[in-house]
């Protein structure tokens, strides 16, 4: 961003009629009446964006069509986009843009025609001068972390590596200080950037991580920016925790750290829809219909977990409720599922399903998208390869296999005999093996 921008302190108020906003087939909507730039990192601005006509090729925000910065939108439906508008990257764009107070929502469709919204006006006042500015750089990006305590943006800290307090006038004389639990580093001047500049360590990261916040600012304590940490895994007492989400409501998933949301639509006819969001906006489970007993897979940082609907608990009056629970997927059967998959995409073999050949790879990926679906049908490797990888579930014709010397089996009979091939090999404490593990199916692999 260029320094004038900063030198201004600027703030971005944005007034949007959202009801209003229609034109050459982009329709918004979510976003309120007022917004204020910067955001506060730890919460969440959605702005929907819905596409009349063909699904297009690109949705992008931008102050215009000519505007070098675009930020993209994300699918979020059959032609709805996504923009989190308290991404730093937002304001960034119009500041740097010099969007003269508004920009609008673009999208290219396949016959290369080009559409856009309503604009979306903005001004900007002049704030308190002196202010410092938290950057991060993760993943070897710089990104905007924010100016006070009631900023919270989420962030994975092994991926950062240098913490930066930039100042709009001058150098910060006070001295600062980046804590988590009982570990802090002090900020180094760096006058040349015009900053004052933290290293992170893997002592510092490690401590960000298991405490799921970096607290960065003065050392007199007064102001500062809290920096939270992505959670890898659940904070999860027992092996299953359970929680309850009423009709039309959202609460945290147990053990997130308030980085994920159950959100329950209305419980009726024996089923409601059921969504889990995370804090910045990311759909990890899409709207879908789910009834007792249902099991969906959710995958939190590096673990994966299964999400299961307990009880539904619909009443004449009052408020209807979902019991739910998360529970860690068996590390011994998800492993051996994994692994058996692997298998079948590194094999020589070609499937039969409902009278059309597949290669491995398009077997694989057809396999793989049931498994994800399969919920409380493949709990473990067994129910894996009898209830998904062996036959069709729209017609229940089982599936068959071409073997390397012509001969054709039932794929249960093949991945049995792949399974057990497996477990002798002992390969079951390495789940991911890079392309060089590749072998024949039930032969040794090279080591």
């Amino acid at each position: 961003m260029e320094a004038s921008a900063f030198r201004k302190s600027s703030f971005l108020l944005i007034g949007l009629a959202t009801s209003a906003l229609a034109q050459s087939g982009i329709r918004l909507s979510g976003v309120p009446e007022r917004l204020e730039f910067p955001i506060r990192a730890g919460g969440n601005l959605i702005l929907t964006a819905e596409v009349e006509g063909p699904r297009p090729k690109a949705v992008w925000l931008a102050a215009s069509l000519r505007s070098k910065g675009r930020v993209l939108l994300s699918e979020a439906g059959k032609r709805r986009y996504q923009i989190n508008l308290a991404d730093g990257l937002v304001s960034t764009v119009l500041l740097h843009e010099k969007s003269e107070g508004q920009f609008r929502i673009f999208a290219e469709t396949d016959r290369g025609d080009l559409l856009q919204s309503l604009p979306v006006s903005f001004s900007i006042r002049a704030g308190p001068a002196g202010r410092w500015i938290c950057f991060v750089r993760e993943a070897g990006k710089y990104l905007q972390a924010g100016t006070s305590s009631r900023d919270a943006r989420w962030l994975s800290p092994e991926e950062v590596d240098r913490i930066e307090l930039r100042c709009e006038d001058a150098l910060p004389e006070a001295s600062h200080k980046a804590r988590a639990g009982k570990v802090e580093r002090t900020f180094k001047p760096d006058r040349e950037r015009r900053a004052l500049v933290l290293e992170l360590d893997p002592e510092i990261r490690a401590a960000w991580e298991e405490n799921g916040g970096l607290q960065v600012g003065p050392t007199d304590g007064e102001g500062g920016v809290a920096l939270r940490s992505r959670p890898q895994r659940l904070d999860l007492a027992a092996t299953k925790a359970e929680g309850i989400v009423h009709q039309r409501h959202s609460v945290e998933v147990p053990g997130s750290r308030g980085y994920l949301e159950v959100h329950a639509g209305d419980v009726t006819a024996g089923q409601v829809l059921l969504e889990v969001q995370n804090a910045e906006g990311e759909i990890m489970l899409a709207n879908r219909p789910v009834r007792e007993g249902d099991r969906l897979p959710l995958r939190v940082g590096r673990e994966e977990y299964t999400l299961s609907i307990e009880r539904l608990r619909n009443f004449l009056t009052g408020d209807d409720y979902v019991v739910f629970s998360v529970s860690q997927l068996e590390p011994a059967e998800s492993t051996r599922i994994e692994r058996l998959i692997r298998r079948i995409e590194t094999s020589k073999v070609v499937f039969f399903r409902e009278g059309v050949e597949y290669g491995p790879e398009e077997a694989t990926a057809h396999i793989r998208d049931k498994y994800q679906r399969a919920g409380p049908k493949a709990r473990n490797l067994d129910e894996f390869i009898e209830k998904v990888a062996s036959r069709s579930w729209t017609t229940g014709e089982p599936y068959r296999v071409k073997l390397e010397d012509g001969r054709t089996v039932a794929a249960e009979t093949w991945l049995k005999e792949q399974a057990a091939a497996l477990e002798r090999e002992g390969e079951a404490a390495a789940p991911e093996r890079g392309p060089s593990s590749r072998g024949a199916p039930g032969e040794p692999r090279d080591r």
